[in-house]
């Protein structure tokens, strides 16, 4: 019984698979096919009245009371919304005195039961319901035509009543269907351009953000590595050691213009092209060096051998790198630091330690104007990976990026 009870619940359902706040749309968009049923009808039943027994005065109040039938109809939408009970037996009400002000031309007016009938799939979306008005009408039928016409007839109208509400339904559901199939579309359509409005904002959000980053990576970073250059000139000058500050102050005017380059590659968005001309080992090894160089700190590096490095991975490993290593200069006071490159499975790990006077982590985020940190957060965000800063003052702080090792776009690595 269960399985019986469930099975016809979900025939019902699926006849009624529409959401009903599309009835009032499909209800305006019925319009036009029911005022085409309305004036067949019409023009047949006058023709037949005309013929057979035509009197001026019924046919008068008959064309008042099918006006104000098509009224109800054109604002059926509304009228339909709290109550549809009521409007279907007015409308009833008025198909009935037309029949009788007609008599002569009933047989065409009892097809406006068939176009109500119809009209109440959409209404009620229910078969039970349907069967329910039909059931209704069908009494009302057969007493215009016991009352108007021969008995005899009466087999024949309800045959040809029973054929018009079959067809009248069958269209019925079809039309909806194609008028909810028309919504659905408009509205995926309407929620793919809010989707893409979305997509548009949140790419304006993104693109400030990258370009946010990338000044930081090439100008901030670049500047504050002139800074550090002019620093330690100053300093032999100072000393007296002016071939030594001549080299630093030649490092210097080359560090800015490789600065400049760079801020005009991250503006151009060409920072790496499509072959880069060096392996990742030798772009961590000139960027060992150049930090020596400038700061005297000494560097030890270990590296695997990493075969096919994916040109994003190259990308934000070498910023990740270089800012650790910006960081070590200006605020650890190290005198060594290990650069440590593995390549384990299919994971890519990057350990920058040295041994200085450490931070508070806490601190992260919380200090206005110290984005580094955040960027190579980001940057280890969309490698899909992880960046871990642990630190104290006994032993210095170590910078771990843990992401999955990516070879889409293979670069020419170190055999």
């Amino acid at each position: 019984m269960n399985r019986e009870r469930n099975g016809t619940h979900n025939k019902d359902s699926n006849w009624s698979e529409n959401s009903s706040t599309d009835v009032p749309a499909t209800m305006l968009d019925a319009r036009k096919h029911i005022f085409v049923w309305i004036i067949g009808i019409y023009v047949g039943s006058v023709l037949m009245q005309w013929i057979l027994d035509f009197n001026p005065i019924p046919m008068l109040f008959f064309h008042l009371v099918l006006l104000l039938h098509c009224a109800l109809y054109w604002h059926s939408e509304a009228l339909t919304r709290r109550q549809p009970w009521l409007y279907i037996s007015v409308q009833g009400m008025l198909i009935t005195i037309c029949a009788f002000l007609m008599p002569q031309g009933y047989p065409p007016i009892t097809g406006l039961y068939s176009l109500l009938i119809g009209q109440s799939v959409v209404i009620y979306q229910r078969k039970w319901k349907v069967a329910g008005v039909a059931l209704v009408f069908y009494p009302i039928v057969t007493f215009i035509v016991l009352t108007i016409d021969d008995p005899v007839h009466l087999i024949f109208n309800l045959s040809a009543f029973t054929m018009l509400n079959t067809i009248l339904i069958a269209y019925t559901r079809i039309f909806r269907n194609e008028v909810f199939a028309r919504l659905r579309t408009e509205s995926y359509l309407k929620e793919l351009e809010e989707a893409n409005l979305e997509v548009e904002k949140l790419t304006l959000a993104n693109e400030r953000q990258r370009m946010s980053r990338d000044l930081h990576d090439t100008l901030a970073q670049g500047l504050a590595g002139i800074v550090m250059q002019l620093d330690a000139a100053d300093a032999h000058v100072g000393k007296g050691n002016m071939a030594r500050a001549g080299q630093i102050i030649r490092q210097s005017r080359e560090s800015a213009r490789r600065a400049l380059a760079e801020a005009r590659q991250a503006i151009d968005n060409l920072r790496l092209v499509a072959e880069p001309a060096q392996s990742f080992a030798d772009a961590v090894r000139i960027e060992t060096e150049r930090f020596t160089s400038a700061t005297g700190i000494r560097a030890q590096l270990m590296i695997d051998p990493l075969p096919g490095l994916s040109k994003i991975l190259f990308e934000h490993a070498q910023y990740i790198l270089r800012e650790a290593l910006t960081n070590i200069a200006r605020h650890a006071e190290a005198s060594e630091v290990t650069i440590d490159i593995r390549h384990n499975e299919d994971r890519f790990l990057l350990k920058i330690r040295d041994n200085g006077t450490g931070f508070e982590v806490q601190k992260i985020g919380h200090e206005p104007g110290h984005y580094g940190l955040i960027v190579m957060q980001e940057r280890a965000r969309l490698l899909q990976g992880q960046l871990n800063v642990s630190s104290n003052r006994a032993s210095g702080t170590l910078v771990t990026l843990d992401a999955p090792y990516q070879y889409d776009i293979p670069i020419r690595e170190e055999d």
